[in-house]
C-alpha cells in the first residue's frame, strides 16, 4: 500500500473538516455555489461527477 492508500481515512477526515472549516469562512461563497444549477442539477455536483466518470 501506498501513503494514500495507508493514511486514507485520516485524508478523509481532513478533507471533512477543511470542507466545514472552509465553509464557517465562506459561508457567502458556499450558498452562491449551491444556486448555480441547470434543469434542478447543480453545476458544481455535475462537474465533480463528470471528473469521477471521465476516466473510466
Amino acid at each position: 500500500m501506498g501513503l494514500f492508500e495507508r493514511w486514507l481515512s485520516v485524508w478523509v477526515g481532513a478533507a471533512i473538516i477543511g470542507g466545514i472549516g472552509l465553509g464557517r469562512l465562506l459561508p457567502d461563497l458556499f450558498q452562491f455555489l449551491a444556486t448555480i444549477e441547470y434543469a434542478n442539477v447543480n453545476f458544481v455536483v455535475a462537474i465533480l461527477i463528470w471528473v469521477m466518470i471521465y476516466p473510466m
